[in-house]
């Protein structure tokens, strides 16, 4: 009897690890996701400046090259359903869609220079369904 009792009570700690375990793991995503989204937060839904899409390029850029994103052929970041994240600028002045990738080999300090003073606002935010983690905005230019 007594040994019944300390082998149910024995698979009972280790079903309660797991379940502890499984929880404290997922808490952990949802705080990454957080913080990875906080980065891109202040961004969305408000109208900002040439200068500061630049750096929010830059910062998508650093982020898919320090989550070893895979590119293709012609240079832009893949989603990998995880921790990729691509910013597309939809202009005004010659009604055309960028790329960041195409934005930054272009340099992002000439875009700064050129659209300091043009406002953008973005239009579209799409977000990975496994991690939570923003994976597309897309600005839109708002002033020539």
């Amino acid at each position: 009897m007594k040994r019944i009792l300390i082998i149910i009570i024995i698979i009972f700690i280790i079903a309660t690890s797991i379940i502890v375990g499984l929880i404290m793991a997922n808490n952990a995503r949802v705080r990454e996701a957080r913080r990875h989204n906080q980065q891109y937060a202040s961004y969305l839904e408000t109208e900002i400046w040439g200068t500061e899409l630049a750096t929010l390029i830059n910062r998508a850029m650093n982020n898919n090259r320090r989550n070893d994103v895979k590119q293709d052929a012609e240079g832009n970041f893949i989603n990998n359903e995880t921790n990729s994240i691509n910013i597309d600028i939809e202009m005004i002045t010659i009604e055309e869609t960028f790329s960041m990738e195409r934005i930054y080999a272009g340099g992002t300090t000439e875009f700064a220079q050129a659209f300091n003073f043009v406002k953008f606002e973005s239009r579209t935010t799409e977000y990975h369904e496994q991690t939570g983690k923003i994976s597309r905005i897309v600005f839109r230019q708002l002033t020539e």
